[in-house]
């Protein structure tokens, strides 16, 4: 148990530092002005910490619209006395360009928490922004919002939302990523919530080897959906992710504390 609430804490101590755990410092106070997201606000793990930055990335690009098109939409009205649709539509996908963004059946998505519709008109149609029932849009959106986590699934864990690896392992139900700042596996259901958090480099390895993380992790986490305890940690061990004498106490013990089932 100590060694695993050490570990748990050296992660997140290390996740904290990474630039992912820092937008989250530094920005989660927003998460606060929409109840949908409120419970993002008081995270505590990785994952939903992780979950946290990919709404906050969100929220950061639809103030880019939003700001954009309230400057075009007065210009527009000073200029020419009425919104000119045509004209702004234009101007927005010349001028803006977003940071963070993901394909989804073949449509580019750039804020999460809206179906794909909706992504469709922020990116390719924001003048119709202007007109109702979009307009009221701007001020308030909750009843827009969709989970964007059963919604988007891996897909979006896989984005330039977050810093994660595919490890390009797992069945019909789970898919297992790689964090690189805390050393720990996420195994992410297709509902996009976390199955398990799997810790890498107990105690007993004193150098870790961060070298060819996702080919080495293979044999360990093939074995790992095949439900073979037994060869997972043997694996592990071999490709030194666990030491041997931590490896061979968790093969004689029935809950391994480097797997942590987290509810989110």
């Amino acid at each position: 148990m100590a060694n695993n609430l050490w570990q748990s804490w050296l992660e997140k101590r290390r996740f904290l530092k990474s630039k992912d755990g820092q937008y989250f410092l530094n920005q989660r106070r927003r998460l606060l002005l929409y109840p949908a997201f409120t419970d993002l606000f008081f995270s505590t793990t990785i994952f939903s910490m992780l979950q946290a930055v990919i709404i906050l990335k969100g929220l950061q690009q639809k103030k880019q619209i939003d700001d954009y098109l309230n400057i075009q939409g007065m210009v527009s009205m000073q200029t020419h006395g009425r919104i000119k649709h045509h004209l702004i539509r234009e101007r927005f996908l010349q001028d803006l360009q977003f940071t963070y963004h993901f394909l989804d059946e073949q449509q580019t998505i750039i804020l999460p928490f809206f179906n794909r519709a909706m992504n469709f008109i922020y990116r390719r149609e924001p003048d119709k922004l202007f007109d109702y029932p979009y307009s009221r849009l701007n001020e308030d959106f909750s009843t827009s919002i969709v989970d964007a986590f059963e919604h988007y699934s891996w897909g979006l864990f896989s984005s330039g939302f977050v810093h994660l690896i595919p490890l390009h392992v797992g069945d019909k139900s789970a898919q297992a990523f790689y964090q690189p700042d805390a050393r720990v596996v996420l195994v992410i259901n297709k509902q996009g919530r976390l199955d398990v958090t799997i810790s890498l480099f107990d105690r007993g390895i004193k150098r870790p080897n961060l070298q060819d993380i996702s080919k080495r992790l293979l044999p360990a986490l093939t074995a790992y959906f095949h439900h073979d305890r037994l060869s997972f940690i043997q694996a592990l061990v071999k490709a030194d992710f666990l030491s041997s004498k931590y490896g061979n106490a968790m093969l004689s013990t029935k809950n391994a504390s480097f797997i942590r089932r987290e509810k989110e």
